[in-house]
């Protein structure tokens, strides 16, 4: 087949009829498997310069290159500050005496007349034994005064005064600073910090044996054997095994949900609490999808003639073509692929060029989950080459789904490609959520509501909200309750950081663009409450507007961004009228306590899925998806496994009444 694109082979994406209709049970195991590979734990063991095994592929993971450093934030310290205090300062052992005053006095008058007196006074404290064994041997024939003064009191005076004054200090303080750090932020960056399983092992053991050993030998010549043989071996083993049991050995446990966690955190910027969040929300869709898998029932028709049966099959459509953004980069893949793979069907996956190693690190898992070569095709990409791509992805004829996460601007492009050769297609596109609070509402809980529905991911996911309408009776205590939360609760950062739960946007066009926003609305008469500048990089301030209109800018687009532009209005019906006022409906928010309006707004806000006093509506079990222009199809729930069946009628007829 010729393919603008070289690398992409698209014999993969041809299914093979031995997988397609494979059991329910074997789809049901591999997509378990593949659950359970990405909760499963693995070891790693570290070793203090880090060596790291994992067995997620190279280009799995790769990348995180060394950015892998391993933050397990233990910064080590150790503090031990180890000062051993064997603080053998100067008196630590031995105390300077040894004093081994051996006088010995040799005299050779006329024969060999040997009068030797010995006389030892040892004092010691800690740990220090200190065995003297002396035997000299002096063969004199004349007349030998010998006075060795080995007074250990370390002066090694001229001929072996072995004055030892074993401060075995030598600052023996080791200091051991135990910062085994190096500044032990091995920054895995992100990932070991973990909180999943960092079993940490802390050992140390440090041991030093300072054996000093001392042999004085004097010799003459007729035998007055004297060997002083003083082998002080000193075996300062002593206790610098004080030392420890602090030592590093180290052995992490780290799941490979933290390596795709690394994955997110480190190309995407999402604070490390989101990230492992995206991966439990990832894996949620594999589990469920693995059920479903079990559940794609046909049906059997009451026939209207005795002489036929009349079935209803689903089957698979084939061979699925699915293209992910950046902002979601593991659960946009899971909750089409997982559904894909349960119906029976083939996928290539295209993900977003900025975050592609996620969609790398899920095509390994599945190899090691079992699921057949050729069933999970990846195909990344550069910008460049991501137009050709995307067009050989929805206009060959092998393929016979398209799936799509993106704007509404693409999901258009991508529409009239796939009009071509009429395939089945699912669309997720933009949204442009109202978040409304009514009079009656609860405000601490629709304060609540609005952060977590705004600055999940830093305000870039299609079901964030992007206009706030308050009713005037509550406007004014709203937005000040609203920018003390903002105060209290958001802190930006980098994303490994334990407190940061503001990281970067995706590039500096995102920051532009809200900023241009903010802009727009000051010119035109809005308030800016909270922040409202950029910083560096693609960080951008959370910033509050009030007195916001209609007819910014703000309010006509979608932002992606950290930007919460509150608007003021009187009755249910003029909110109605500005939330419903757009070409796009995908979610919607709404917070009041009285039942009927709570019914009434439900049902006349134009959105695909509504939250009532929620502010969080994602989950596998859940229908997702829009109207309008936000979209066809749905994803996720018992819907979601529909997107990629087809149904086939079969006509039984011929039979004998």
């Amino acid at each position: 087949m010729n393919s603008p694109v070289g690398h992409l082979n698209m014999q993969y994406m041809s299914a093979t009829s031995e997988y397609l209709y494979c059991s329910t049970f074997q789809i049901n195991t591999t997509l378990k498997c593949l659950f359970y590979e990405i909760r499963k734990p693995q070891e790693v063991f570290v070793k203090v310069f880090i060596v790291t095994n994992t067995h997620l592929h190279p280009a799995a993971c790769v990348s995180a290159s060394a950015s892998l450093g391993l933050l397990v934030s233990l910064r080590l310290r150790v503090s031990l500050r180890l000062r051993l205090c064997v603080c053998v300062s100067a008196s630590a052992c031995v105390s300077a005496c040894v004093s081994l005053r051996l006088r010995l006095c040799v005299r050779v008058s006329g024969s060999a007349c040997v009068s030797a007196s010995a006389c030892v006074s040892l004092r010691a404290r800690l740990w220090v034994c200190v065995r003297v064994s002396a035997s000299a041997c002096l063969c004199v024939s004349a007349c030998v005064s010998l006075g060795l003064r080995a007074c250990l009191c370390v002066r090694v005076s001229a001929s072996a005064c072995v004055s030892l004054r074993l401060r075995v200090s030598a600052s023996a303080c080791v200091s051991l600073r135990l910062r085994v750090s190096a500044s032990l932020r091995v920054c895995l960056c992100v990932c070991v910090r973990v909180s999943a399983c960092v079993s940490l092992r802390l050992r140390a053991c440090l041991c030093v044996c300072v054996s000093l050993r001392l042999c004085v030998c004097v010799s003459g010549s007729a035998s007055l054997g004297l060997r002083v043989s003083l082998r002080v071996c000193l075996c300062v083993c002593v206790c610098l095994c004080v030392c420890v049991s602090a030592c590093v050995s180290l052995r992490l446990r780290v799941s490979l949900r933290a390596c795709l966690c690394v994955c997110v955190l480190v190309l995407q910027g999402k604070p490390m609490r989101e990230s492992l969040g995206e991966i439990s929300y990832s894996a949620s869709f594999l589990e469920w999808f693995s059920e479903e898998a079990r559940r794609v029932y046909g049906d059997i028709v009451p026939s209207p003639a005795k002489d036929r049966k009349v079935l209803l099959l689903k089957q698979p459509v084939g061979v699925a073509s699915i293209i992910t953004p950046w902002n979601f980069p593991s659960a946009m893949i899971t909750r089409k692929v997982g559904a894909a793979l349960a119906a029976g069907c083939t996928v290539v996956v295209k993900p977003a060029e900025d975050t592609p190693l996620s969609a790398l690190a899920l095509a390994e898992l599945a190899e090691q989950a079992g699921i057949p070569a050729g069933v999970f095709n990846v195909v990344p990409c550069s910008r460049e080459s991501t137009p050709s791509v995307g067009q050989v992805l929805c206009t060959d004829p092998l393929v016979a789904k398209i799936s799509f996460t993106g704007s509404t601007a693409t999901g258009k492009v991508l529409l009239k490609m796939a009009a071509d050769t009429v395939k089945k297609v699912s669309m997720e596109l933009g949204g442009h959520a109202p978040f409304i609070v009514f009079d009656s509402a609860d405000l601490d809980k629709a304060v609540g509501g609005a952060m977590a529905s705004k600055f999940r991911n830093s305000g870039q996911t299609c079901v964030c909200s992007n206009r706030f309408l308050v009713q005037s009776a509550v406007y004014d205590r709203f937005v000040e309750k609203l920018g003390q939360a903002m105060d209290a609760e958001l802190r930006l950062g980098h994303g490994s950081e334990p407190d940061t739960t503001q990281g970067p946007l995706i590039n500096a066009r995102a920051a532009e663009k809200v900023l241009h926003q903010i802009s727009d609305a000051v010119s035109r008469g809005a308030k800016v409450v909270k922040g409202g500048k950029r910083l560096d990089g693609s960080f951008m301030e959370p910033t509050l507007l009030a007195d916001v209109t209609a007819n910014m800018l703000c309010t006509k687009e979608e932002t992606f961004g950290p930007l919460v532009p509150v608007i003021r209005f009187n009755t249910e019906e003029e909110a109605l009228a500005v939330a419903n006022a757009t070409s796009v409906g995908l979610a919607g928010y709404f917070y009041s306590q009285d039942v009927s309006q709570i019914w009434r707004v439900a049902e006349a806000l134009e959105v695909g899925m509504v939250g009532v006093n929620e502010g969080l509506l994602s989950t596998a079990e859940a229908a997702f998806g829009g109207v309008k222009e936000s979209g066809l199809g749905r994803e996720g729930s018992k819907y979601g496994i529909d997107e990629y069946l087809e149904v086939k009628y079969v006509c039984f007829g011929g039979l004998k009444p």
